[in-house]
């Protein structure tokens, strides 16, 4: 268990705990700039806003159905405790210890903003994965997450993206350029 280093490299558990708590924060700022500011590699041309809004509203779709059903519904039937909750460990951040640990919601949001942007900006797609295999391990070291919730979790948001992904080109704007 990765839980069996806490407490022998100070420095790294602090760099560690802050990895776990703000590289969310980092993945959005990433991938809002690549999916929404950024060129699409076309003599610098701005993606067209007809398209930076079929992006948004197919990622607030896919996290929306993500978070708000599936995530829920799978909490009523299968709940599993944190391991720090089973072993009696304090983990390296505040973590309620009666919240569900299955599916990891951190890293089912991460891996999905990797997914779908690695459909249409590669190279941001693969750093949005490294960042979010960063946090998944930071989030077992600190002890409020087992493995199989971080696969899980990624598992969900890679099938998310796809979905929302494969939902975006039926997603179309009002004709005549009313408000979207």
């Amino acid at each position: 268990s990765l839980h069996r280093l806490v407490g022998r490299f100070p420095v790294g558990d602090a760099f560690i705990s802050l990895c776990a708590g703000y590289l969310p924060y980092i993945s959005i700022a990433v991938f809002g700039v690549v999916m929404f500011i950024m060129t699409d590699g076309k003599k610098s041309a701005f993606l067209r806003r007809s398209e930076r809004v079929r992006h948004a509203l197919a990622c607030v779709m896919g996290l929306s159905v993500t978070f708000g059903v599936v995530i829920p519904g799978i909490h009523l039937v299968w709940r599993v405790a944190r391991p720090f909750a089973t072993f009696g460990w304090d983990p390296l951040i505040t973590m309620a210890k009666e919240a569900p640990s299955f599916p990891s919601g951190h890293a089912t949001f991460m891996f999905f903003l990797a997914a779908y942007a690695s459909r249409h900006r590669h190279r941001a797609g693969h750093w949005l994965l490294v960042i979010a295999v960063a946090n998944a391990f930071a989030r077992s070291y600190v002890g409020v997450h087992w493995a199989s919730d971080l696969l899980a979790g990624a598992f969900l948001g890679v099938c998310a993206a796809y979905i929302a992904d494969r939902a975006a080109p039926k997603l179309h704007a009002p004709e005549g350029g009313g408000v979207y």
